[in-house]
């Protein structure tokens, strides 16, 4: 036994140097002419050689408890084995059961920004209803790495709840057919592993005259138990089915078995208590677990293999089904009956300082050409938001920045995934959209803010989330509450005189619940930062640093955080005699953040509300593969919804008009959040073939549907 075994194993190492030779032919690729190996597609054993299958990280779904009628996106970090022979993640799987329904396939999107991130969304569901859902990863082999959908139930003809892998197809020469394994599947009950092959003809017709004596067997790989791997079959145990052991070692053909001590003691592995049933084209064995050595986390690992042996020294071609990684374990939610619970919050708020060096160019305005700044009138700043409710936590990050891009929404989300465990889902990146701030942050945005610098990008991605972590690690029990105040002439229609305009600032309060201190004040308004026009060389905040400043002024400690609005025919003004320049910029901030103090004078704040989140990816251009982020924040009676760019006035007011129908009486509208698409303007305006028009990207349907965008996202925030 031993013999075959090493045979077996050596015979992955085989291939004819000349075979390959021959068989490789120059072909027109687009990396140019590589040789390739046509034949290599056809190598039943090659899958042997990468014995570790992609590692699922992180599953989740937002939100956390979902009302009726709101969709739930699932989530899932799944990457090739850095450490182990592995191939890359090829695709990823979600399933889901509501109320123990038949289980249903969704196949989950891969990120445009991160290939090890997929998301998808499982459909809205009716109150008390309960979802379960698993996810399966495979690579390009099809090795796979699968959660389970629930122990095993028998139905008519069988067992259900298993999952499993197809393997390859191969030529019949290749492998006999009788011994040919379409696929391996496994389940699981309260005490015992189920293992099943469904073979290509009744399994185990060989005999020693003809073909030779045949056999199957299935390392079983605890994952707590450690040891060698798969590369050690002789310590590892092998759930086998050949008769070849009764006839040489006088056992059952059947068993779970360490090859080590197979010939020593001529005996099973102890308790296995091993069982099979054959059908016409499968073999179904049953075994107690607990075989295998404890295993809290329920992961492990498997594969099929065949051989038909003539006589010890040589065997018949043989193959390998791909690997198949299996967890014990699932997901599950139900959907709330009523509205969220208040759940106790917690915040911490930080800033940070973000100027670039002098030389670097300003963001805003095409006709500066991109020439270097030439001083600093004030300081660009970034500032960050953390929140807890209940289990769930949370990133605000406003910045002084002429605009985003998704790529940087991205990256920074990542890293703040990885380092304090934020799901990169729960992060918002607002910009002020500063004409006057940094430029040289993105190669596309070279017309309007210069040549990109890849040291200064990876300068500004370092220190948000510096200043997000530092955020995070202040976290303190805290009071919130949210009001609006009017701030007039401080907007005008640049559009059409005497067109719509939303004077309305809207004002979300952060305290300390220990001392009443203020942690942070977001104010949301609706006005261009373009106080200072284009023959300004030197970087400035503009009028929401004067706004800030003014705040803090007047409220010791506070972190102020600017959200642009729904700014994209809004510019700003001045009542009164403002003068001009930095002085106008001044003057326009003091009296806004007047306003915003009038409105924090009426805010009562609560130290528990009732907190939703939703998040929603939007593929905007199929055929390019682009893709965006909006998601929304209700908590108690205000909410923030964020747009992906400029969006026109006019567009919001059936949105706030809707959530104050909802009782949101303060609705927060974020512009330029997450990524910037351009203008966000109404169809009738992008007939009129306006200067919006040109950057109005996606086309004369767009204002209209991420308005029905955010519409939907209020709607699930009921």
């Amino acid at each position: 036994m031993r013999n075959i075994m090493l045979s077996i194993v050596a015979g992955v190492a085989i291939l004819s140097s000349a075979a390959l030779a021959a068989s490789a032919q120059p072909q027109s690729r687009p990396g140019g002419d590589a040789p390739v190996f046509a034949d290599g597609a056809k190598a039943p054993f090659a899958t042997f050689l990468f014995d570790a299958t992609p590692v699922i990280e992180r599953v989740s779904h937002t939100p956390a408890e979902p009302g009726a009628g709101s969709r739930v996106k699932v989530s899932v970090v799944a990457r090739q084995d850095q450490i182990k022979a592995s191939l890359p993640v090829s695709r990823v799987n979600l399933f889901y059961s509501v109320d123990g329904s038949p289980w249903e396939g969704v196949d989950m999107a891969r990120s445009d920004a991160d290939p090890d991130y997929f998301f998808a969304y499982l459909p809205p569901q009716k109150a008390g209803a309960e979802v379960s859902y698993y996810v399966e990863a495979a690579d390009t082999a099809g090795n796979k790495t699968t959660e389970m959908p629930g122990p095993a139930s028998s139905v008519p003809g069988g067992a259900a709840n298993f999952v499993g892998v197809d393997d390859a197809e191969t030529e019949d020469y290749v492998v006999p057919k009788d011994i040919d394994i379409l696929r391996l599947e496994v389940a699981h009950d309260q005490d015992s592993l189920l293992v099943r092959l469904k073979t290509a003809g009744k399994p185990g017709k060989g005999d020693a005259a003809g073909r030779g004596a045949y056999f199957y067997f299935m390392p079983m790989l605890n994952a707590e138990t450690g040891g060698g791997g798969m590369a050690e079959l002789f310590n590892t145990p092998l759930l086998a089915y050949a008769p070849l052991l009764s006839s040489y070692l006088g056992v059952e053909p059947q068993g779970l078995f360490l090859l080590s001590s197979l010939l020593e003691t001529k005996k099973p592995i102890p308790g296995a208590d091993v069982k099979l049933r054959r059908g016409d084209d499968e073999l179904l064995f049953r075994f107690n677990r607990a075989a295998l050595g404890p295993n809290n986390g329920g992961e492990y690992k498997t594969m099929a293999m065949t051989a038909a042996v003539k006589t010890l020294d040589g065997l018949l071609p043989w193959e390998a089904s791909p690997y198949l990684t299996f967890i014990m374990r699932n997901h599950k939610y139900r959907v709330r009956e009523g509205g969220p619970d208040a759940t106790p919050i917690y915040a911490g708020a930080a800033e940070i300082d973000i100027t670039p060096p002098v030389g670097i160019p300003l963001a805003g305005y095409a006709g500066r050409q991109g020439k270097p700044s030439d001083g600093v009138l004030d300081p660009l700043m970034a500032q960050a938001l953390a929140l807890k409710a209940g289990e769930e936590s949370y990133i605000f990050i406003t910045s002084d920045t002429f605009l985003l891009r998704r790529k940087f929404h991205q990256e920074v989300a990542l890293k703040l995934e990885r380092s304090i465990g934020i799901p990169r889902d729960h992060v918002v990146i607002s910009a002020s959209h500063s004409h006057s701030s940094s430029g040289a942050m993105f190669p596309e945005l070279a017309l309007l803010a210069g040549d990109a610098d890849q040291k200064l990008y990876a300068d500004i991605v370092d220190r948000f989330v510096t200043v997000a972590k530092e955020a995070h690690g202040k976290m303190r029990p805290a009071r919130a509450g949210a009001a609006s105040a009017h701030a007039p002439g401080l907007t005008l229609n640049r559009r059409q005189e005497g067109g719509p305009v939303d004077d309305i600032v809207r004002v979300v309060r952060f305290d300390s619940a220990l001392d009443g201190s203020p942690i942070a004040v977001i104010f949301n308004y609706s006005a261009h930062p373009t106080v200072l026009s284009e023959s300004n060389m030197k970087f400035s905040a503009e009028y929401p640093g004067s706004a800030r400043r003014a705040l803090k002024e007047a409220f010791p400690g506070v972190v102020g955080m600017f959200m642009n609005g729904t700014l994209g025919n809004a510019g700003p003004a001045c009542p009164g005699d403002c003068g001009s320049g930095p002085d106008k910029t001044r003057r326009q901030g003091e009296l806004l953040a007047a306003a915003v103090a009038d409105a924090m004078k009426t805010i009562k704040t609560s130290d528990s509300l009732p907190v939703q989140f939703v998040t929603q990816e939007i593929l905007v251009h199929p055929e390019l593969g682009l893709w965006t982020t909006m998601a929304g924040l209700r908590m108690g009676e205000f909410a923030i919804l964020t747009i992906p760019g400029e969006m026109f006035v006019e567009l919001g007011f059936p949105v706030r008009a809707r959530a104050a129908e909802m009782g949101v009486e303060t609705c927060v509208l974020a512009g330029v959040t997450n990524d910037t698409m351009g203008y966000i303007i109404p169809e009738e305006w992008y007939h009129k073939h306006i200067y919006e028009a040109t950057f109005a990207m996606f086309g004369p349907k767009q204002g209209e549907f991420v308005r029905d965008m955010l519409l939907d996202i209020l709607a699930q925030l009921k």
